[in-house]
């Protein structure tokens, strides 16, 4: 049994895992995150206005999509020189069908309203962009529905809240940082 600072005796794979988590929790509550960004691709197996029935998304495909999805928002909120970009901390959760749901905290200060809306239409856009080219992609995954933004307002709670993957066994959740790159795994 290893010893820790934790008043709890734990195994040492637990230990990590509880040590990784809070050093997690201290990063993102120091950014001082004022958004929260979830993002959900919705269930398989249902038909979509001008789609054929869903998939399950692969996590490549969904990160691919994402970072699309954050490249289209950022020349709209911040101008095609983009001296800024959304930047953040998040994770990757899966739904019980399989699909991947992305949890962002965001240290932008963009109002929760106008993230929304940018969010939303820049959705619309890409689905149709790749409708007129006759492309499927994950896209057509999410929908309005998809997107939901919140003010935070308990940086603490939020940062257990993303981190809390590192309660659950080997899930293949993960946490990721947000930067001008997009989404890093």
């Amino acid at each position: 049994m290893i010893q820790s600072h934790c008043p709890i005796r734990l195994q040492p794979r637990e230990m990590e895992k509880a040590l990784l988590r809070e050093a997690w929790i201290d990063q993102v509550v120091a950014a001082e995150p004022t958004t929260f960004l979830s993002l959900t691709f919705l269930e398989p197996g249902i038909k979509t206005t001008g789609s054929s029935t869903r998939a399950t998304v692969s996590e490549i495909q969904a990160v691919v999509t994402v970072n699309e999805l954050f490249k289209r928002c950022n020349r709209s909120l911040f101008g095609r020189g983009m001296r800024d970009y959304l930047r953040g901390y998040g994770c990757v959760e899966y739904q019980a069908s399989g699909q991947p749901h992305f949890h962002f905290l965001l240290t932008n200060e963009v109002s929760c309203d106008r993230l929304r809306n940018v969010v939303e239409k820049k959705l619309a856009d890409a689905q149709e962009s790749y409708r007129e080219r006759g492309v499927r992609n994950p896209f057509w995954l999410m929908d309005a529905a998809s997107v939901d933004v919140q003010p935070v307002t308990d940086v603490h709670g939020v940062a257990r809240y993303v981190t809390k993957l590192y309660e659950k066994p080997a899930s293949g959740e993960r946490m990721l940082v947000l930067g001008e790159a997009g989404v890093m795994l």
